[in-house]
């Protein structure tokens, strides 16, 4: 008997040893981890901060329109850090974000210039339209929307002007977010629509006419977190952990010593994907071109009357601008022609449909022959100088130009308002 307590002793002993090991071993581990990872978290901003000028989105920022101005790199390194989020209705908007050059409020919109001191009761004018009009390119203070605001406080009209421009957005989704926001009770004085160039090249991105960007993404990913729980419980929880080993960093630590930086592991993500059909491509139903231009055409007439009965039912003006694209500029600088180049590589049926698409706007009699609606394609047309930043967006001076454009037809509709305000009608 004493033999048999002597035996259980021992071993609870040996419990005892191996449970303070095990303790002091994972707090030394706890302990390095969390050294690592502050070291690291020092390298990575250091790094970050020696080669910003590569984490740029792309080569836009070295488009001859800008200069010498030096607020590019940060400007389009936080144009890389921002996030849409979901919008009901019409899929996303931006979400919350501030930067020095760009900022988003929590309702999805960006930051419009406005002076010191509006006035009692300003004009309120909405603008709706794609990434131009949110201002790709340029920052807060020098989008369309705040030129139009400088030039109106200029005038010595007071005015709340709103950037409904969204990344990506067609004409379709613009429709949706006006209804959106008079069925929340929002009123504006005037609207603003700019628009033309999403409404093409997401439609030959497709090969159909009026589908919002990446549709096929959203069909492939509808359902997806019930086929992951549903079927692939197991795959899911072993990519879980390979990741969360993966970022730890004593693994970071261990590739570095070892020489291996994490080119070889091999998860499971890839069949996985497959599984689930996210490998999968949308087959193309391609119309021909000219047919594909006049649906593009139609489609943006019928939400254009769409908006027009909104705005009648409330009263409200409202303005239709067709935007300019550098492929009817007819002196383009040699990089205006370089991004022409390189987005042909990509789609080499987006100029050619472009300019079907722009002739049969400059052709629609009926079209170009309403008092309300504007073509802008060739507000560029005979200038020499550097205006866009790819074959669409612009820089800061180009949407100065653009907005100088637009005051001209907005300035009289914003004195006409408040003249009707005074006069109680």
């Amino acid at each position: 008997m004493a033999s048999a307590w002597k035996t259980i002793r021992g071993l609870v002993g040996v419990v005892r040893y191996l449970w303070t090991l095990a303790a002091i071993t994972g707090t030394l581990l706890l302990l390095l981890e969390l050294a690592l990872a502050w070291h690291y978290r020092r390298v990575d901003a250091q790094n970050l901060a020696q080669n910003a000028p590569k984490l740029l989105v792309d080569g836009r920022s070295k488009a001859d329109g800008y200069g010498d101005d030096t607020w590019m790199p940060q400007y389009f390194h936080e144009l890389k850090q921002r996030k849409p989020v979901w919008h009901s209705y019409d899929y996303w908007r931006e979400g919350p974000f501030q930067g020095r050059y760009i900022r988003v409020d929590e309702a999805g919109l960006r930051k419009t210039w406005t002076p010191e001191k509006i006035g009692a009761n300003p004009l309120r004018i909405f603008l709706f339209g794609g990434s131009t009009l949110w201002g790709i390119g340029a920052r807060d203070d020098f989008t369309i929307p705040s030129y139009l605001a400088k030039a109106l406080a200029r005038a010595g009209v007071p005015s709340e002007i709103r950037n409904y421009g969204q990344i990506a957005y067609i004409t379709t989704q613009e429709l949706i977010a006006l209804d959106r926001e008079l069925c929340a009770g929002e009123r504006p004085d005037l609207i603003v629509f700019y628009d033309g160039v999403n409404d093409v090249q997401f439609a030959e991105m497709s090969g159909r006419p009026g589908i919002p960007y990446q549709e096929d993404i959203r069909t492939r990913e509808f359902g997806l977190l019930k086929r992951l729980v549903k079927d692939n419980r197991r795959d899911l929880a072993q990519i879980y952990f390979q990741e969360v080993i993966a970022n730890r960093a004593l693994v970071r630590f261990a590739r570095n010593m070892t020489g291996r930086h994490g080119g070889g592991e091999n998860t499971d993500g890839g069949n996985l994907a497959t599984r689930l059909g996210l490998n999968e491509t949308s087959p193309r139903t391609d119309m021909p071109r000219e047919q594909l231009a006049k649906e593009i055409l139609r489609i943006y007439r019928y939400n254009q009357n769409r908006i027009q009965d909104l705005a009648d039912a409330f009263g409200i003006p409202v303005i239709f601008y067709w935007q300019p694209v550098s492929y009817v500029k007819k002196t383009c600088t040699p990089f205006e022609r370089k991004m022409q180049r390189n987005r042909a590589k990509t789609q080499p049926d987006l100029e050619p449909l472009f300019r079907e698409v722009y002739a049969a706007v400059a052709s629609d009699t009926a079209l170009m022959e309403k008092r309300n609606f504007h073509n802008l394609d060739g507000i560029f047309e005979d200038r020499a100088e550097p205006f866009y930043i790819d074959i669409c967006h612009l820089t800061e001076k180009g949407n100065q130009r653009v907005a100088q454009r637009m005051i001209q037809d907005l300035l009289p509709l914003a004195r006409q308002r408040l003249k009707d305000r005074r006069d109680g009608s």
